[in-house]
């Protein structure tokens, strides 16, 4: 089955082009959010060594009881840790966030469209079916066959292959279907039909 190459004025390029697009899209989101977790993991390495750094003076301090100290660190250095922990968790969270809502936006894009083009492509082909079916039936019933002609020249990349009002009967379909012309010769009365 030789499938339509356009729906409805959307081209199969032009769908294409725009499936890309929606994956470049999904791409981009995809790296702006590792990008966020590469900043995340070197802000904690920078906190870690920062630690280690504080840790490695302390040990180098020569004082006996340093429990008069742990009430300052506890007050000030853990909360200040964690304020700024979790402003930064907060921060990812919602980018986070905000990145899944635009993916999973992205992917329903794409379902629609895949949707729409087969929904597309099904109602192509029942037509398509339907004028096969109309044409069996002129070619079953001569005395109709030989009332119908051809409304409009029929063109082929620019050329013209039939031209307007040849009548329609056995030879010039079996002709169309010799050259490989018969499906769009069927569309082409279709759309006839259409306009009638």
């Amino acid at each position: 089955m030789i499938f339509p190459t356009s729906f409805f004025g959307y081209s199969k390029v032009e769908v294409r082009a725009y499936i890309e697009k929606l994956n470049e899209d999904f791409k981009s989101q995809s790296y702006k959010l590792e990008s966020q977790k590469e900043l995340l993991i070197k802000e904690n390495e920078r906190l870690k060594n920062e630690i280690e750094r504080l840790s490695l003076q302390l040990s180098t301090i020569h004082i006996k009881d340093i429990s008069c100290y742990q009430r300052f660190i506890d007050d000030y250095f853990f909360n200040e840790w964690k304020e700024y922990y979790s402003k930064k968790a907060s921060e990812v969270e919602t980018e986070y966030s905000k990145s899944l809502e635009e993916l999973e936006k992205i992917k329903e894009d794409i379902l629609n469209h895949i949707l729409y083009i087969k929904k597309q492509k099904e109602k192509t082909i029942k037509k398509l079916k339907e004028t096969v079916d109309e044409i069996e039936s002129l070619l079953n019933n001569e005395e109709e066959l030989s009332l119908r002609k051809l409304q409009r020249d029929f063109y082929i990349d620019g050329n013209l292959i039939l031209p307007s009002g040849i009548i329609i009967n056995h030879e010039v379909i079996e002709n169309m279907k010799e050259r490989g012309f018969l499906i769009e010769f069927l569309k082409h009365l279709a759309k006839e039909d259409e306009d009638i």
